[in-house]
């Protein structure tokens, strides 16, 4: 299972994550994710079958537990769309 994850980086798109099997993580749960050298939280916004991302995906770490309920997530999509400020930053200054 591959998680899209909004994280708090100037970047509009979710980056897709590999999902270890064992860890139930959904829509709307928080996950911690490594990013380049660090490691960051982010919030699941969608879950695919298939990545469009051509190299070796990294896992999800951790799952920190529901923070968005999924149909508040359309929401804070429509306020991100609507101020130009990246999702996963909207999250990082509110949750």
């Amino acid at each position: 299972m591959i998680a899209r994850v909004a994280l708090p980086i100037p970047r509009s798109e979710p980056l897709d994550y590999a999902v270890p099997s064992g860890l139930a993580v959904g829509v709307g749960h928080r996950v911690r994710v490594p990013l380049g050298a660090r490691w960051v939280w982010g919030v699941v916004v969608e879950l695919a079958d298939t990545s469009d991302y051509e190299g070796q995906l990294h896992e999800v770490e951790a799952d920190g537990g529901p923070v968005v309920l999924p149909e508040a997530l359309l929401w804070w999509v429509r306020v991100a769309e609507e101020t130009g400020f990246p999702l996963g930053f909207i999250f990082s200054k509110v949750l």
